[in-house]
């Protein structure tokens, strides 16, 4: 059987998901994080790469974050298989398509993040 990767969250592409393995205890997020129920062992989805891969949109316990590449950088992930797919296979992911609808055009989601 193969080993799991472990890798950090920005490398995670669209469509594919990971469990939670830390937190760094120094992320300026991670309380807030924890807020939205990032705790270790929740799988996370990647939901989207925004305009020139930053910021990423995640999903987790039904929460969408968009995290700034930089922000991801300092979570570890395990990179789960499709056999270990779980909460995701709830809201099975749909790759992105231009929004016409707004006259920006811009990734829109929830943000998080200081400056």
């Amino acid at each position: 059987m193969k080993r799991a990767q472990t890798v950090t969250l920005d490398r995670l592409q669209e469509g594919q998901c990971g469990w939670l393995v830390g937190l760094d205890e120094e992320h300026p997020l991670r309380r807030r994080l924890m807020d939205m129920g990032w705790f270790e062992g929740s799988e996370i989805l990647c939901v989207r790469l925004g305009p020139a891969g930053d910021p990423i949109a995640y999903r987790t316990a039904g929460v969408t974050v968009a995290l700034r590449r930089r922000d991801a950088l300092r979570i570890a992930v395990r990179v789960c298989d499709d056999s270990e797919r779980g909460e995701s296979e709830e809201y099975d992911y749909i790759p992105p398509q231009a929004d016409t609808s707004s006259a920006t055009g811009r990734f829109e989601g929830n943000m998080v993040g200081g400056s």
